[in-house]
């Protein structure tokens, strides 16, 4: 193992969790996507161990370290992109409920022009 990579690892996953924290101090991020996004900079900060344990995982089962190396970060890639379409998926129920709401309301009310039955007068009489 290369004494660079452990430097320059190490480097960019204390600039990775520096930049973390100052958005999730900002409110930029919320506490959800900040514990997911911290977790992947303590990774890259192991990368130097998973280089190891990739090799000795490599060699027991006959592949290549780097098949292990890139599948990692693959299903991570996965499980964020599920998590991803679970957040766009409650977003849009929570759309489509407010839309539904805002009709009803709009529906309970009376438009401009049209008289109210209790008056006899308009609602853009009442307005002037």
């Amino acid at each position: 193992m290369n004494i660079a990579h452990v430097i320059s690892a190490t480097i960019f996953g204390v600039i990775f969790l520096i930049a973390i924290r100052s958005l999730s101090v900002k409110g930029k991020l919320t506490m959800r996507y900040t514990l997911g996004w911290l977790s992947i900079g303590f990774f890259v900060l192991g990368y130097p161990i998973l280089l190891i344990v990739s090799q000795r995982l490599g060699r027991i089962l006959v592949v290549q370290p780097s098949v292990i190396l890139l599948g990692i970060p693959l299903i991570i890639v996965g499980v964020v992109c599920i998590q991803l379409s679970i957040t766009v998926s409650g977003l849009t129920e929570q759309v489509r409920t407010l839309g539904e709401t805002i009709a009803h309301l709009n529906s309970m009310t009376p438009a401009k022009g049209q008289k109210t039955e209790a008056s006899g007068s308009t609602e853009a009489d009442s307005q002037c």
